[in-house]
């Protein structure tokens, strides 16, 4: 630095040394950019069926919920039968009505069956062959799937040995009929061997 007015020259002070540039540091891996995705494009194609099962169509909503009430009607009319294949049709379809809604139709329907078996021992039993069968056969019919028509083929086979025995040429001793009683043990057409007063 100058020192002005002197008869001498000042003492310049050099200036300091530039700073020693700094290493770069160690180099960082950069990872490389992803490819960009194609953008999901849903498929027009709808999906195929599975080969030989055969889709129904869905049944319209206005047929199925009318499955009840013509239970109904033909349940008070004393159309058991049709009433019991409304019922069938209707189980597990969505919109055919509940289990308790139903549940009328179906005790209506065990109570007809009840009364056919009950007039199928006592016509067995009176030897009116024709109807008890009859009787026994329209159980069977109308009512395929329910308890009521076991036990009306259980009643056929019953009604048949009883009419057996009777043309025998024993008559349908007590004998016979006690052994044949034994078959259906535990059944309501034991009454039929039991002779009338």
């Amino acid at each position: 630095m100058w020192r002005v007015g002197s008869g001498t020259a000042a003492t310049v002070t050099p200036a300091p040394p530039p700073p020693a540039p700094i290493a770069d540091p160690l180099p960082v891996a950069v990872a490389a950019p992803r490819p960009t995705e194609p953008a999901f494009e849903a498929s027009t194609t709808p999906c195929a069926a599975t080969p030989g099962t055969p889709v129904p169509p869905p049944a319209p909503y206005g047929a199925v919920a009318d499955l009840l009430p013509r239970a109904r009607a033909a349940s008070v009319a004393g159309r058991h039968g049709e009433a019991l294949g409304l019922w069938k049709e209707a189980r597990g379809l969505p919109g055919a009505g509940s289990a308790d809604a139903w549940a009328p139709v179906v005790a209506r329907a065990e109570v007809w069956a009840e009364e056919h078996l009950r007039a199928a021992v006592r016509s067995a039993r009176e030897h009116r062959w024709s109807e008890a069968a009859e009787h026994i056969a329209v159980v069977r019919r109308e009512a395929p799937e329910r308890p009521c028509a076991k036990d009306a083929a259980v009643g056929e086979r019953a009604v048949e040995r009883l009419r057996l025995l009777e043309g025998g040429s024993g008559g349908g001793s007590t004998l016979a009929r006690s052994s044949a009683s034994a078959e259906f043990q535990g059944t309501r057409w034991t009454r039929v061997f039991v002779p009338l007063p």
